[in-house]
């Protein structure tokens, strides 16, 4: 698409945004009629970008005359005048509106709308991308199947660019902040909030840090794949499958490797090597360990990377193994992550940290759409180097690349990390904030200084860098197939995001989470509160049946109930991982961790534990009743 096409359509919407900010209407923040922006010949002139890496111009129609929109189900009461306020600002422009007949006892009809061209279709079909999306278009006139498939397909293709381009350009307009309407405490307040907030880090850190007992279980799991990878009957395997002799030696990256892990991280495993056909050689060495039954073994392989998931069940840990042609770029980003944990010991606890906020809040799901603890461990990084003072330097500008390239040339055995150079080792940071004013502040950069949606995050750079604002140089600054909506550069591959997987939708609902995350500490809430699931999520399920099984209690009289999660139906009622105050606000229940049974600290009539008092419940639960102990 032509430049000058693309800043038309960008000054359309610029308008509508801008008279849509001086109505009265709008105060609800829904933002501008995108039915007012006028598209006129780009409707039909732009191309899928992954196919190409600039817009081109199409001198074919987009469709014949006669393509019109299949309304969803409407009311059976629908009229015609219902059907035109659905598409605002082009009713004007609707030929015809047709009812399905109904049947008998149906409740819903449905409709097909006809427009005067396909410009209105077009901006009728964005429009609802954009709010509702079902919508379909149909061709009417064609006869031929093929024919229909061709121009739906070429239709729904534009649809979908031209969604993209319309929702890039909303993002990039200037509009007011979102935000919860907190007003933060005083200066002293939030610094002794933030205190308890450092305390609360540093114990929980202390627990799940990695220990000696658990150095020693990785190792016994990595000696034994290291062992079953070197006997003969494995390469046999693997060769056969390959169709050719295979070299494949072990590496290990990730959190791990890094020094930044936790006592429930998983071990990153690489088989290095050239092979002809990755799947089969997977597949096959999925087989192989399927045969040794160390644990339960799954072969995830449509993942962007495959990989076959092993959870050792001697030692409880889970390993994610892969195939890899080259280890050089897994290598320096080890070598990197791992001189930034060794520079200073608040580095790894902000990281773990904010991979277990990130967890907590749904919004570190890599596979569901979100942002990977890859994309966390940068975002905390480029603070870190942004910070004043700042606690990190720039470690790759500290390095000559002839040094790091003599690294890579040696074995894993025989090399050492380039990053720890003598200038990286000796600067040194005046910054003394605990790590309860490094949350803070980490996410009031994030929430008022940098936003990832409108620039990039380089650590290689050491600051973040504005991303293109015309949609095309952000398209190709990126590698194909990959969200632009939330911009994260790869330390060693400029062209490679990191949230690759983001869609416009979830880094809207990332940085709202980081806001919520600023605003709850700077009100002085404590840290447990700010990692709280969401509520509609299911680890706060029980929460919400304990809670109505309370209420649901007539009076006084009623006798004391408390809702227990047990591992499956036969185990002794023993509540796992519970605590019974979060059950209920009520004074009650007992403050403190239930780790025996519950009869031993409810019952106060000292009589044993009757079946009469529990019930069994769905999805492995239990409810006691102690008759002895009415409710306060």
């Amino acid at each position: 698409m032509a430049r000058g096409g693309l800043d038309s359509l960008y000054a359309d919407m610029k308008q509508a945004r801008r008279q849509a900010w001086n109505r009265d209407d709008n105060v609800d923040g829904g933002g501008p009629d995108l039915s007012t922006c006028k598209m006129g010949d780009h409707a039909s002139s732009l191309e899928d970008p992954r196919s190409e890496p600039t817009w081109t111009l199409l001198n074919e129609p987009l469709a014949p005359e006669g393509v019109s929109l299949f309304v969803r189900p409407l009311p059976g009461d629908a009229t015609e005048d219902l059907i035109r306020s659905m598409f605002t600002g082009l009713s004007d422009r609707i030929v015809r509106v047709t009812f399905t007949p109904m049947r008998t006892r149906q409740l819903r009809v449905s409709a097909t709308v006809e427009f005067q061209d396909n410009d209105a279709m077009l901006r009728a079909l964005v429009f609802d991308r954009l709010r509702v999306g079902d919508l379909v278009a149909r061709v009417n006139p064609l006869q031929s199947i093929s024919e229909r498939k061709v121009y739906a397909n070429h239709i729904n293709r534009t649809v979908k660019v031209l969604t993209k381009v319309q929702a890039f350009l909303i993002r990039q307009l200037p509009r007011p902040r979102a935000s919860s309407g907190a007003s933060h405490c005083s200066e002293d307040d939030v610094a002794v909030g933030l205190m308890g907030v450092a305390d609360a880090v540093e114990t929980w850190y202390d627990d799940v840090s990695p220990c000696e007992e658990t150095a020693a279980r990785r190792s016994k799991v990595l000696e034994e794949i290291r062992t079953i990878l070197q006997e003969k009957r494995t390469q046999q395997a693997l060769s056969d499958a390959n169709g050719a002799d295979v070299g494949l030696r072990m590496a290990l990256f990730g959190s791990v490797s890094c020094n930044l892990s936790t006592k429930s991280s998983d071990l990153d495993i690489g088989l290095v090597g050239r092979v002809n056909d990755r799947d089969a050689v997977l597949r096959a060495w999925w087989r192989v360990l399927r045969r040794r039954y160390l644990g339960r073994t799954d072969l995830i392989q449509h993942a962007r990377t495959p990989i076959v998931e092993l959870h050792h069940r001697e030692t409880d840990i889970d390993c994610d193994i892969s195939i890899i042609e080259s280890n050089d770029n897994n290598r320096l980003k080890t070598w990197l992550l791992s001189a930034y944990a060794q520079k200073d010991s608040r580095v790894p606890r902000l990281i773990a940290a904010v991979k277990l906020w990130g967890k907590h809040r749904l919004v570190a799901r890599a596979h569901k759409g979100s942002l990977s603890a890859f994309g966390f461990t940068l975002l905390a990084i480029q603070f870190l180097q942004c910070c004043h003072p700042p606690i990190l330097p720039n470690a790759q500008r500290l390095v000559a690349p002839e040094v790091v390239a003599a690294a890579l040339a040696k074995t894993d055995q025989e090399s050492t990390n380039p990053f720890l150079s003598d200038s990286f080792m000796k600067w040194r940071s005046r910054n003394q904030d605990s790590i309860g004013q490094l949350l803070y502040s980490m996410f009031e950069f994030y929430s008022t200084e940098c936003s990832p949606t409108q620039q990039v995050v380089c650590i290689r750079e050491g600051e973040p860098r504005p991303a293109p604002s015309h949609i095309e140089d952000r398209v190709t600054m990126f590698h194909d197939n990959q969200h632009i909506s939330f911009c994260i550069a790869d330390p060693f591959d400029r062209n490679d995001n990191v949230a690759r997987n983001v869609s416009a939708a979830t880094a809207e609902r990332i940085e709202r989470e980081i806001r919520r995350a600023y605003d709850m500490l700077g009100t002085c809430k404590p840290w447990e509160a700010v990692i709280e699931p969401p509520r509609k999520h299911r680890s706060n399920r029980s929460l919400s049946e304990a809670a109505s099984l309370v209420k649901a209690t007539n009076g006084d009289r009623a006798p004391l109930t408390m809702l227990v999660k047990i591992r499956s139906p036969k185990p002794p009622l023993v509540a796992l991982r519970a605590r019974a105050q979060r059950l209920s606000p009520m004074s009650a229940w007992p403050d403190h961790p239930i780790s025996e049974p519950i009869w031993n600290e409810c019952n106060t009539s000292g009589g044993a534990l009757a079946e009469t008092n529990v019930t069994r419940l769905p999805h492995n639960r239990l409810l006691l009743r102690d008759p002895g102990k009415p409710l306060l």
